[in-house]
Formats: C-alpha cells, sequence, structure tokens
C-alpha cells in the first residue's frame, strides 16, 4: 500500500519513467541511415532493416555494404523485414481459412432448389468487400508496402489479391440467382471451388433399400452357396460390399426400432430418441437442402414423427404382427396419416410398387427416397405363387446350432424365442430356414423391380443405391431363434453401396455401424448434417 500510494502521488511523466525499464541509450545515427515513419533504409544497397532500437541496434558496413549486428546480438540474428509485412502477411495466411470458411457455405448450396435470400446478399457483401480488398492490395504495391520486385513481395501481393477476389459474386451472377435455380448455384460457386481446390460435391440422388430381421450371411453373392438372391448380387457386383457392418443394439426386445432411428440420425444407440420427436434427421436435412424426400414402408418410429421426417409418404406401416398379405397401410397427406387400410396385395410387393411409381413420376430435382421392407420378419409369409421354393432337407443348420442356449441371458422368454418348443430340434429349423430363405428371395425379386425401374429411368447414372438391414437374426445359431442377443448373427447386419464415385465390385473388412451410412452420403452430396 505505501508503494501504491508512491506511485499515485507523483505526475504522470515521472510515473511513467519509474516503471520504465532501465536501458542503455540508443546508439548515434549512423549518416548512412536516413528514417522514413518507422523503417529505417540503407540507401547504398537498398537492404531494408528493421527500426533501431536499444536491443537490435543495427549498422550497415560501408565496406561490406551489408548490414552488421553487434556481438551481443548474434545468438538471435532476425531478418531484415519492414514492418508493413504484418498485413499482406495476415491476408495471405487468412486465405487458407477464409477458403474453407466459404467452401462450406458454397457446399451446402450446391443443389438447393430453393437457394435463401441472404446468402445471395451474403455473395453481394463479399463482392463488395473483394472490390475493396483488390483496390487496398494495389494501393500498398503503389506505395512500396509489397516490394514486388523480389519474389517474397509478389506472392504477398499475389496472396492478398486471391483472398480479395475468392468470395465475390458478380451482381450479374447474383442476379441471375434470383430465379433459385441449382443450375445458378452451380454456376456461381465452381469457378470458386477451383480456385480453392475443393472438390465440387455432387447432388446425387439417394435410394435406401432396408429389410427388416436378414442376417448379414443370407445373400449368394457374399458366400451363402443355398439362397437364390439374383438382384442382390448385381448390386454386389457393382458396388461395395461391406462385411463387417453393424447395429449397436437395442434397450427392449424389438431393436429394430432403435436401429432404424440410430440410421435415420446418424447417431449411437445412447443419445438417439427412437420415437424421433426430438430429433432432426438425415432425411430432413436432405430435404432442406432441396431434396424431394418420399419413404414407403415400414415406420417403426411412431406416427407423429413420421412427418417431421419426410415430406411425402405412401403406403406407410406403422408396424406390429400383422400378416404381409394382410398389412394396414396409410398413407402421409397435406402432413396427417390417413386411417390404415389393409394392403391389397402382399405388404413387399406393394411398397415396391410405390418405390416405382416416385421413380417414374419424379423428373425434376434431387430425391432422397426411403424403401422399408417389413421382411424377411416373421411370419414368414409370401405368395403362393411365387416360383422359388427351399428342400428343407437340403440346407445346412447352423454351424454353431444348439438345441438349447447354455445360459439364461434374460431373454429365454420373449416372443421371438416362444417360436419354436426347447429343446430345438433340427427338422424345425431347417423348415424355418426354407421359409426364412424363401421369404429373402422375395424381397430380392421386389428388390429387383426397382431397381429395374432406376435402370430405365433419367436418374440412374446419379444415383446412390444402398442395401441395408436393421438387424441379423439367431434362427438357432447359440440355440436362439431372436435377434435379442448380441452374438455376431443378430448385430452384424449386409450393408452394401453402389452408385457413381462408388468403386465396383469390392469387398471391405473395414468396421463400421450402421448409423455411419447417411452421414457419408450426405457428405458425398454436399448436404449439411442435421
Amino acid at each position: 500500500l505505501p508503494v501504491l500510494a508512491d506511485i499515485l502521488s507523483m505526475e504522470p511523466d515521472a510515473c511513467l519513467s519509474s516503471c520504465r525499464p532501465k536501458v542503455r541509450p540508443p546508439a548515434p545515427k549512423s549518416p548512412l541511415f536516413y528514417s522514413r515513419k518507422s523503417v529505417i533504409f540503407c540507401p547504398k544497397n537498398s537492404v531494408i532493416l528493421p527500426p533501431k532500437s536499444p536491443y537490435h541496434p543495427k549498422r550497415c558496413s560501408p565496406t561490406t555494404q551489408k548490414s552488421v549486428l553487434l556481438p551481443s546480438e548474434r545468438r538471435n540474428r532476425m531478418k531484415a523485414k519492414p514492418k508493413t509485412d504484418f498485413l499482406p502477411r495476415l491476408f495471405f495466411w487468412s486465405t487458407l481459412s477464409f477458403a474453407k470458411l466459404w467452401s462450406r457455405v458454397v457446399r451446402s448450396g450446391l443443389g438447393v432448389a430453393n437457394l435463401r435470400t441472404h446468402v445471395i446478399r451474403s455473395g453481394l457483401g463479399f463482392t463488395y468487400v473483394a472490390r475493396l480488398g483488390i483496390w487496398i492490395g494495389l494501393r500498398m504495391a503503389n506505395l512500396g508496402r509489397f516490394p514486388v520486385e523480389s519474389g517474397r513481395g509478389a506472392a504477398y501481393l499475389m496472396g492478398f489479391l486471391v483472398w480479395s477476389g475468392l468470395g465475390g459474386l458478380s451482381p450479374a451472377v447474383a442476379q441471375e440467382t434470383t430465379g433459385e435455380s441449382p443450375a445458378s448455384v452451380k454456376k456461381i460457386t465452381h469457378s470458386f471451388l477451383s480456385l480453392a481446390g475443393a472438390e465440387e460435391p455432387a447432388a446425387y440422388n439417394v435410394l435406401v433399400l432396408f429389410t427388416d430381421d436378414q442376417r448379414a450371411d443370407t445373400i449368394a453373392a457374399l458366400g451363402n452357396p443355398v439362397i437364390q438372391t439374383p438382384n442382390l448380387d448385381r448390386l454386389v457386383r457393382s458396388g461395395l460390399a461391406f462385411d463387417c457392418a453393424y447395429m449397436q443394439g437395442g434397450m427392449h426386445g424389438a431393436t429394430c426400432i432403435p436401429s432404424r432411428a440410430m440410421l435415420l440420425t446418424g447417431k449411437g444407440l445412447f443419445r438417439v430418441d427412437e420415437k424421433l420427436l426430438t430429433e432432426d434427421t438425415w432425411p430432413a436435412a436432405f430435404q432442406r437442402a432441396g431434396y424431394t424426400t418420399f419413404m414407403t414402408g415400414k415406420w417403426h418410429n411412431g406416427a407423429k414423427s413420421l412427418p417431421r421426417v419426410f415430406a411425402q409418404a405412401r403406403s406407410v406401416f406403422l408396424g406390429g404382427m400383422h400378416h404381409p398379405l394382410e398389412a394396414p397401410l396409410c398413407d402421409l397427406v397435406e402432413g396427417k396419416l390417413t386411417k390404415p387400410a389393409p394392403a391389397s396385395q402382399h405388404a413387399c410387393q406393394v411398397f415396391a410398387d410405390q418405390a416405382i411409381r416416385f421413380l417414374q413420376e419424379h423428373r425434376q430435382g434431387p430425391f432422397f427416397c426411403y424403401v422399408a421392407f417389413n421382411g424377411p420378419h416373421d411370419p414368414h409369409i409370401v405368395p403362393e405363387d411365387f416360383a422359388v421354393r427351399y428342400d428343407p432337407e437340403k440346407i445346412p443348420l447352423p454351424p454353431n446350432f444348439l438345441p438349447q442356449h447354455p445360459f439364461d441371458n434374460g431373454e429365454m422368454t420373449v416372443r421371438d424365442e416362444c417360436l419354436l418348443p426347447w429343446p430345438r430340434r433340427p427338422e424345425q429349423i431347417r423348415q424355418m430356414l426354407a421359409e426364412y430363405y424363401r421369404y429373402i428371395s422375395y424381397i430380392d425379386q421386389q428388390i429387383g423391380r426397382i431397381l429395374d425401374a432406376l435402370a430405365d429411368s433419367p436418374h440412374r447414372d446419379r444415383t446412390i443405391v444402398i442395401f441395408a438391414a436393421d438387424s441379423g437374426v439367431a434362427r438357432c445359431s447359440h440355440g436362439l431363434i431372436g435377434k435379442q442377443n448380441l452374438y455376431e448373427h443378430s448385430i452384424r447386419v449386409p450393408l452394401i453401396m453402389a452408385g457413381p464415385g462408388i468403386p465396383a465390385g469390392r469387398r471391405t473388412q473395414a468396421f463400421c455401424y450402421l448409423y455411419d451410412v447417411l452421414p457419408t452420403v450426405g457428405r458425398l452430396c454436399g448436404v449439411r448434417p442435421p
């Protein structure tokens, strides 16, 4: 406190002088130097030197014509740079961060059918910033602040001008975007992305084919010698198959509910609301990006959440253990679901018909089509006239077949485990597998119809096709029937992706979760995450 009182009682100059560090006086100015503002120049050899200070005195030797440091400063030699290097260096190094920020803006706008007005205004704002930046850069070059006769100065000037011009939209192009056309957005962003070195995302169409309770080892092209899946085999040959794709499990017996919620949100099991009432989903994100979103098939996440996720929906099955030939189906009309009515034919065929109808009717703009089959979930019922049949005697038992599970895992009395009595007999399991395989072959036929319709549509070369299942199932592996366990046969799922930019005819052992799929596809399409 006494010291503080002494300082406060001083005059301002005395106070500052008392706080100023004790330094040696500056060396006398050499006649070889002259000072302009804070920069010191050497006229004989045009060497630019930093300002003279008590800590960094510099001298220009008449004999060597080079700047010489005092012996006490030889340890910390510094290249001579004018203080005015700060601004060009700032603008030069901010080029990358500016490009990254603006690329996010334009990537989110690619393929947008209805361009927001504030995006156009932002582009016009960047135009004026660009003009001002170019003027400042040329002005500083004329004043000698950018020594353009050296390579470094030219690089600074170029970096400043490129930084200024990266984000600008010409008023003519901005005026053109008032029509809110996706082509106009691509025209605006193409030159910037090419300058920034960013790959231009494409507004690919997305077709998701999703089955219910299909094991990963039930595709002929992936190693099952018994089952017949010619259309899934075709998809394997034209795309990339994942041998280690998994779903995380569930909190109750109906593991398909959280699995579908994880797929649509891109979130893990412990972070997702399985009813999707408080979640922002990937289909909604695609819709905000200008996509037409459509779904048909099984919706097992609550009727209230469907209008929040998809803009269009027809022949929606809200879940349950209904006979597939009499499944109650409803439509989404003006944001509300209609009263369910029994299906006129097998539900999987109805879903395929609705998907084909959508592909044929949709002609303009990108789309996100989600087809969720309610099979091969039990009951394993297909139309009688379906030709593919399997002889139970020729179907091998699972290699880990057991008549009964070795211990009580807490799920021994759920509905799935009550489908067959204990202990399981081999002839019962073979009969169940024959019906299960026949159901999968029937769904494969419906998938083939959808793929044929896609091949005949104008969307053929611009569509990413995804095939997956919500979970596997035991079917008497380890003595279990259902999926309420964490064995490989229950949590590993089939996953195939095909389309533009995806390698064809390849299989990968890379580990992934089912909820990784749509974030990956969204990034390919340039859609901002939910």
